[in-house]
């Protein structure tokens, strides 16, 4: 049997800085910095798709929300009228109230996924968008390596690394080079 080791995503780029040097002796080795996050601010279309998951989002939990109201509100009548309630009603009421409960737990599942799924749909075009250009800039910069702030990798900087504003620029542009 194999075992797997795990190795923190952290270790692995701070090792992959480290080794860079020794790997490209040949030539320079230059690195830039990028800000994901704040390229994600600017553009319109993941300010588009952030609205679209936040309504999404308020429409589910306000439909869990009133399911759940509907839940209580069986739950207190039930307790109300248990007394004067046959063995038979009793058992079939309390078995609805059951399915109810299911019915909020299936509901809260599926539409967790179906968010999660909706998440995936609308962000990878836009990480996929900000990847190739990153790239791009990266290659007319002829940098070696870029790393990404937003992951809290980076400790320290210097301010003449970071391409996040010519990426934004290019992004802007329609991703197309000066």
């Amino acid at each position: 049997m194999s075992r797997r080791v795990f190795i923190p995503s952290w270790l692995v780029m701070l090792s992959a800085v480290l080794m860079l040097p020794v790997m490209l002796p040949a030539q320079s080795t230059k690195i830039g910095i990028v800000d994901r996050g704040k390229i994600i601010e600017e553009l319109d279309v993941a300010q588009k798709a952030d609205k679209e998951l936040t309504d999404l989002s308020k429409r589910i939990q306000d439909t869990a929300i009133q399911m759940r109201k509907d839940y209580e509100e069986r739950i207190l009548k039930y307790r109300q009228q248990e007394k004067l309630m046959t063995a038979d009603a009793k058992t079939s009421e309390e078995n609805a109230i059951r399915a109810m409960e299911q019915e909020i737990l299936q509901y809260e599942q599926t539409k967790r996924a179906e968010l999660n799924q909706r998440r995936e749909d609308l962000l990878k075009p836009i990480r996929d968008l900000i990847a190739t250009a990153v790239s791009a800039v990266a290659k007319e910069e002829k940098m070696s390596l870029v790393l990404d702030t937003s992951s809290q990798m980076v400790v320290f900087h210097e301010d003449a690394l970071d391409i996040t504003f010519k990426v934004i620029d290019r992004l802007r542009r329609g991703n197309k080079p000066k």
